[in-house]
């Protein structure tokens, strides 16, 4: 399991799940499995995260990139 900042960034935010997914192009299964730390985002994948975020990759996956 991988540890991220996701879910955290997302409710800090007041920023639902499926809003956050259609935000940024994928479903929200994939969202919820990369914020559970079952599924590892690529690259691109985290630069939208964290656009759709409002912060740095780093902020939300420390020490991967």
């Amino acid at each position: 399991m991988v540890k991220n900042n996701v879910r955290v960034r997302r409710w800090e935010m007041k920023i639902k799940q499926y809003r956050l997914a259609s935000r940024i192009g994928v479903a929200p299964p994939v969202l919820s499995e990369i914020e559970n730390g079952t599924r590892l985002a690529s690259d691109g994948l985290k630069r939208k995260i964290a656009r759709g975020l409002s912060c740095t990759v780093e902020d939300l996956f420390p020490g991967e990139e």
